[in-house]
């Protein structure tokens, strides 16, 4: 074999190498691509009285609200935890309000509002938990 056979095989394994190198930095990041639509092995569809027993170990309020949508809302000084019904928690602390409490994150893209037995979730300026109450009332 030639010089020139030597360089090309070279050539060819290091494109091939870093072809596969991107391929698993894509997969790892992305993980694998569903070719033929299958729905995800933990896909359900669940309502509120279903996803209630998310709740159910924690301490705090639970709200009920509109579009059969949950939330759970610990209070601590000066801040809340809140655990929603699409399974998201979130830590937010305690900002200026001129009535009621107002939670939200440092831009505040995502906002809870609680006034009494009400509250509402507010995610980049659309209210995304709305006319919630407390469970009781």
């Amino acid at each position: 074999m030639g010089k020139d056979m030597w360089h090309a095989i070279i050539g060819l394994s290091i494109v091939a190498a870093l072809v596969l190198f991107i391929i698993f930095v894509a997969v790892s990041l992305f993980g694998t691509p569903d070719f033929f639509g299958a729905p995800e092995a933990n896909a359900t569809t669940t309502s509120v009285a279903d996803e209630l027993h998310l709740f159910d170990a924690a301490d705090g309020v639970l709200f009920t609200c509109a579009s059969g949508k949950a939330l759970k809302a610990i209070f601590t000084d000066e801040r809340v935890v809140l655990t929603l019904s699409d399974e998201r928690s979130v830590l937010l602390p305690q900002v200026i309000s001129g009535s009621g409490a107002r939670y939200a994150n440092p831009d505040e893209s995502f906002v809870f509002w609680n006034k009494g037995d009400t509250a509402f979730i507010q995610e980049d300026g659309v209210e995304t938990y709305s006319s919630c109450v407390t469970a009781g009332s």
